[in-house]
């Protein structure tokens, strides 16, 4: 019963680490999907972000703002423990979303999760069927 268990839970943890690879993809965490970095915190940058808004295509993309590297004066207050916000900024990292693509991650994610649910399911009958057919203690 010991080496059966032992077996099972690593083909099971298998079965886990192919359904998180399909959905996310095999290494692409580590990519940077921001669109613009090191963006000056000032009037220049405030009103090129501001142009980036009004002419985006609002129906396909989101654009977000989020401050990036701390101004000296913040350093060591710590303002960065949840994020410093855009006027403790030195810079402005801008991230353009696809609207289209993050509805149909999820619908991918939904899907997904369902046919992990009947894989389980199925993996524990089998479980089931060759440990009491087959005769395992």
């Amino acid at each position: 019963m010991l080496g059966f268990n032992r077996y099972w839970r690593g083909f099971r943890s298998l079965v886990l680490v192919h359904n998180r690879n399909y959905y996310y993809g095999a290494g692409s965490m580590n990519i940077p999907n921001y669109l613009f970095s090191e963006i000056p915190n000032n009037d220049e940058g405030r009103e090129l972000v501001r142009l980036m808004r009004k002419y985006c295509n609002k129906k396909r993309f989101q654009i977000d703002v989020y401050g990036q590297h701390v101004k000296d004066e913040y350093r060591g207050t710590g303002v960065t423990r949840m994020g410093q916000n855009i006027e403790q900024s030195k810079c402005l990292r801008v991230y353009a979303r696809d609207k289209i693509e993050r509805e149909n991650k999820h619908k991918r994610y939904r899907d997904n999760w369902a046919n992990r649910q009947v894989m389980a399911d199925e993996l524990e009958n089998l479980a089931y069927n060759i440990k009491h057919n087959i005769g395992f203690k």
